[in-house]
């Protein structure tokens, strides 16, 4: 009733003379606005309903995977990680779309998948050994991130082959690292470049809306601490980071960081079918190797 409309809208007035005032005044504003966008709003909503099948296709898209680091098969033991990992996501995407970004790709043993034969990394650092173009590419890539981040267009776009990696980036569902088996740095503008343009082609991953998974991989040893801080920082917020030693799993959850999950070398995961023929007298000799970390003695001891 209009009666008790009035002695309602006079008493609340009364106690809460500001959020009264402040309400009246945002539904004035709100009705004046509705006045001028409603044409608007109902042709947006036309344009809605004549187009709604495009979402449905879009959904029904196949899911996209980006391995966007593949180091050269050269290296045996990269190359195993690979062949583990294309076949762990056949296994568990069987209708996905695979991409993959790596060096020497005509080598690998099992090509499957979109394969471009570079990286970010690769493309800017040693593609072309010349230093101005090398200057100008890190350049580019500076502009690509500041296009991903803000949408804003730094002297145009990236274009060409690099055009084609970004968007593999922002077009992909998923997003596997294979860290080359650690993430570490030693003394040196070359290894602390190294380290930061592995942790560039990271930070471009984050700014999608992409999943993104770092493989099994060991954390350190960094030449300085600043670069172990930025390191581990970059893997905050990324949704699965495995580890495959205790110290590297030690060292990031010191960092704060929740994502976790210790795991092996995925080279340990391939099957082999060759079996070497050994006479019964003689045991089998396994071999590892050990990266020289530290001075002579002090790697002898180790």
């Amino acid at each position: 009733p209009l009666g008790l409309y009035v002695r309602t809208l006079a008493r609340e007035f009364l106690r809460h003379p500001l959020q009264s005032i402040y309400i009246f005044a945002i539904n004035r504003f709100c009705k004046l606005r509705a006045f001028f966008v409603e044409p608007l709003l109902n042709a947006h909503w036309r344009l809605a309903l004549s187009t709604k099948h495009v979402a449905k296709e879009k959904s029904e898209r196949p899911v996209r995977l980006l391995i966007p680091n593949a180091t050269s098969p050269r290296n045996v033991g990269d190359q195993a990680n690979l062949v583990i990992l294309t076949e762990l996501l056949e296994k568990n995407f069987s209708d996905a779309q695979l991409t993959i970004h790596g060096i020497d790709t005509e080598l690998l043993v099992h090509k499957k998948g979109n394969i471009h034969d570079t990286t970010l990394y690769h493309w800017a650092v040693f593609a072309n050994k010349n230093p101005f173009v090398r200057v100008w590419r890190i350049v580019v890539l500076g502009a690509g991130f500041i296009h991903m981040r803000f949408s804003f267009r730094f002297f145009g776009a990236p274009r060409g082959t690099v055009r084609a990696l970004f968007r593999d980036y922002s077009e992909a569902d998923y997003i596997f690292f294979l860290s080359s088996g650690t993430l570490r740095s030693k003394q040196g503008i070359f290894q602390a470049l190294n380290l930061l343009m592995q942790l560039y082609m990271i930070k471009i991953a984050r700014l999608t809306k992409a999943k993104i998974i770092i493989m099994p991989m060991s954390f350190g040893p960094f030449a300085y601490a600043w670069q172990e801080w930025l390191a581990a920082r970059m893997l905050r917020g990324i949704h699965v980071v495995s580890t495959r030693g205790e110290t590297s799993h030690h060292i990031l959850h010191s960092y704060g960081l929740k994502n976790l999950v210790r795991s092996i070398d995925l080279a340990l995961m391939l099957e082999s079918h060759v079996r070497p023929r050994m006479p019964k007298n003689i045991k089998p000799l396994l071999g590892f190797t050990v990266r020289n970390w530290f001075p002579a003695l002090r790697q002898k001891n180790f």
